[in-house]
């Protein structure tokens, strides 16, 4: 008891510490600062609002926006695209959410911002991802994981755990995804990001479901909302109640399962978290089949297909597919610049260590030729 007591406490305590950064942040901004100072402070505020209350992020994006148009400052420009990127694949427009991430991490490939890069990386994985562009989304994982194994950075390398968790299950690896979710268990992340653990809870939750032990699905399940609600992430907490209504309609129990997903689009529609609103909608669907109530399940049915269309329409899958061809041939031709740069050095170095020899040559036969000279003339 007294260890659950000590539980809740430090999740009411993490979020308060959320709540008082971004109250930090909000009376920053009233101060006279620096350009590049308010747009740090405009961007991290946010980052911080984006699963809480979008509508803030955007206006925050916008200021800072019209602040970089007179302002020469990469790294701002980078978390601006960044940022921007996570509203637009949040509201389900992956076109430009692709386009936003390649912008950021074509500053931070250019700058060799390590850090920069690996969060480029997780988010343009999980555009692809969502785009069911599996390959791609696996390759830009793998290129965050590498460079966090470098850095040692146990809490974005839980973000990568989660998300390969989470793309192992849109490929119906429920062994994969276990381990994943192992990983992020092992690194420990709860008392400091308790929205990370949440996450992978919700992916171990669906293993157990596809494996059919509704059981430790739903306890699961149950430990994820929890932690939804103590952090005050609306998308943790609409993913829970998801996954809560689903077991309960898998145990017969439909007006149950009903309720938590008509909670779950309330949610979604409050952040625009267009991914839930269309999972939701999905759900509702099934619930209704099961209750034997058609003309509900056929109107649900018919949004969830309206949603999924407009966010994996041919157009968005050619579009995006088309902006990760240009990234990786802009990728190849840096790299034969840098190739080719070091080719260019090392002829340089090569010339200048003959000229150092033909000169040295030259200086040794003269000496020799004044030695002769020198010779001959006290002979």
């Amino acid at each position: 008891m007294r260890s659950l007591l000590c539980f809740f406490l430090l999740l009411t305590s993490l979020h308060l510490y959320a709540q008082s950064e971004k109250e930090l942040l909000e009376q920053r901004l009233r101060l006279e600062l620096t350009d590049t100072a308010r747009i740090n402070a405009l961007n991290r505020l946010a980052y911080l609002n984006r699963a809480i209350d979008p509508a803030r992020s955007w206006e925050l994006l916008r200021e800072s926006n019209a602040l970089l148009q007179r302002v020469d400052y990469p790294q701002g420009q980078s978390d601006y695209h960044n940022h921007l990127g996570v509203l637009f694949y949040r509201q389900g427009n992956y076109t430009r959410a692709a386009e936003q991430h390649l912008s950021a991490l074509k500053i931070r490939e250019y700058r060799n911002d390590r850090v920069g890069m690996m969060k480029s990386y997780i988010n343009l994985g999980n555009v692809y991802g969502d785009l069911l562009q599996y390959s791609r989304a696996a390759q830009f994982y793998e290129k965050a994981e590498q460079l966090l194994l470098e850095q040692n950075d146990s809490l974005w390398l839980a973000r990568v755990y989660n998300n390969q968790a989470a793309l192992s299950l849109q490929m119906n690896n429920n062994v994969l995804c276990k381990s994943y979710c192992n990983k992020v268990f092992q690194l420990k992340i709860g008392d400091r990001d308790p929205t990370l653990l949440g996450q992978a809870l919700n992916n171990l939750g669906v293993a157990f479901q596809n494996e059919g032990q509704l059981d430790s699905a739903q306890v699961i399940y149950n430990r994820a909302y929890q932690l939804g609600e103590s952090s005050g992430d609306k998308t943790l907490l609409t993913d829970a109640t998801i996954n809560l209504g689903n077991i309960f309609r898998l145990k017969g129990e439909s007006a149950q399962a009903i309720a938590f997903h008509l909670e779950a689009l309330e949610l979604a529609a409050s952040i625009s978290y267009a991914e839930g609103i269309r999972v939701g909608y999905q759900a509702l669907s099934e619930d209704y089949e099961a209750q034997g109530n058609w003309k509900e399940a056929f109107f649900a049915h018919k949004r969830f297909k309206q949603i999924s269309d407009s966010l994996l329409n041919e157009h968005t899958t050619q579009t995006t597919s088309d902006l990760f061809k240009l990234w990786e041939q802009e990728l190849k031709a840096r790299e034969w610049e840098s190739r080719q740069g070091l080719v260019q050095v090392e002829e340089e170095r090569q010339s200048r260590r003959m000229e150092r020899i033909i000169t040295g040559a030259l200086v040794v036969l003269a000496l020799i030729g004044i030695a002769f000279i020198y010779l001959r003339r006290r002979s």
